[in-house]
């Protein structure tokens, strides 16, 4: 039989899992939808595991326990009343800052380990595209419908810069960084530092000084650059051993060009020529394109998430599209899903996933935000996984 103190543990940690869960669920309400921040997701789904265990324990040795109307995920709110065991709220916090602690350094072992990291060596190095565009002056024109005396204005000063209109024009290459994949690489970087947490865990007194300690020892760091060109000085850096990640296409990244058609470092390959076509780099007769229209199609963009292991010291990943659309699409999938859909299969040579989803246009823009990414927006294409 359960002694008073084993039932008292029990109703500690329930209390205990139970402002866990609050927390989480808080996380979720500032955050957006879950299915933005997986470690929300599957946090929530662990202290909600965790509440039916003890639960379960505490009526199996007779004890009635009432429900709480988060213990389960629901749409409405049950009547409830506050159960008459209460704790101290510092003791409480103690333990719940504990267990959220320990979860964090369990959610970074895994990151670790899907991204082949090791312990001298806990750093990605992410590379952007590099988009080469000239500005083009916004031009109103004479019958442009706009009130006087702007108009008039306006036409004074496009008569003064005609000139200039036919100088060549400098790059600026990091000006022209899609905004898409900047916006998803930024919150990738988010996702693998566990940026919204470091701060509130590295609070002195609000975790343990070993949980503190392996937390900032289990940090990963994630270096955010632009893809570099043949003649920048860090150049080679690229080439070296390490875990990179490729954010874009070879039409618009070097890096990944290098890999993908040099070194022949994958499975699939976004074709160079033909545009909104991936082929098989062993089979180039081996090709996808949308499926629902053509490879002409200007309403799809195909995301391709993909890793391939060149040796035990260096994977590379690339999260790439047939389009700015396809590119933004695979690093907010790589972001979201890669505990549930893409851990399993973190040994494997090779892995690639490719996906269907709607280009985006200017007038709906905002509706490609990493947040705003509904489920539906994503259409699996045939095989769902390739493996290498």
């Amino acid at each position: 039989m359960p002694t008073d103190d084993d039932i008292a543990d029990q109703k500690k940690l329930l209390a205990a899992y139970r402002q866990t869960l609050a927390f989480w669920l808080s996380q979720r309400a500032l955050s957006g939808p879950i299915h933005d921040r997986p470690i929300v997701e599957h946090a929530i789904v662990d202290a909600r595991n965790n509440i039916q265990r003890i639960k379960s324990i505490l009526v199996s040795w007779g004890i009635a326990i009432k429900d709480h109307p988060d213990d389960e995920p629901s749409n409405s709110w049950k009547p409830h009343e506050v159960s008459e065991d209460q704790f101290n709220d510092k003791e409480l916090n103690e333990v719940s800052s504990e267990s959220i602690g320990k979860f964090e350094l369990a959610t970074r072992d895994k990151l670790k380990d899907f991204f082949h990291l090791k312990d001298d060596g806990l750093e990605i190095r992410v590379y952007l595209s590099r988009h080469y565009s000239r500005t083009i002056w916004p031009l109103l024109g004479a019958n442009a419908p706009v009130r006087e005396p702007a108009r008039s204005r306006l036409m004074k000063y496009e008569a003064e810069e005609a000139r200039f209109l036919d100088e060549p024009k400098q790059f600026d290459p990091f000006t022209v960084v899609s905004a898409l994949e900047a916006i998803e690489a930024i919150k990738l970087k988010d996702e693998i530092e566990r940026a919204p947490l470091n701060d509130v865990l590295s609070r002195p007194g609000l975790v343990s000084d070993h949980v503190r300690e392996q937390l900032v020892k289990k940090r990963i760091h994630v270096q955010l650059g632009v893809c570099p060109e043949l003649a920048d000085l860090h150049y080679s850096d690229m080439l070296q051993p390490g875990i990179k990640i490729f954010i874009g296409g070879p039409r618009a990244n070097l890096g990944a060009y290098y890999y993908l058609y040099g070194e022949e470092a994958g499975i699939l390959r976004p074709k160079r020529a033909q545009k909104n076509v991936i082929e098989s780099i062993n089979d180039t007769d081996s090709q996808w394109f949308c499926e629902q229209h053509n490879q002409h199609c200007d309403e799809c963009n195909l995301a391709l998430i993909q890793w391939w292991r060149i040796d035990d010291n260096h994977w590379v990943f690339y999260l790439s599209g047939t389009g700015v659309t396809g590119t933004a699409a695979a690093v907010a999938y790589l972001r979201r899903y890669w505990l549930e859909k893409f851990y399993e299969h973190r040994n494997k040579r090779g892995i690639a996933k490719i996906l269907r989803v709607a280009r985006a246009k200017p007038e709906n823009i905002d509706q490609y935000v990493s947040r705003d990414w509904p489920v539906y927006n994503w259409y699996d294409t045939k095989p769902a996984l390739v493996e290498g």
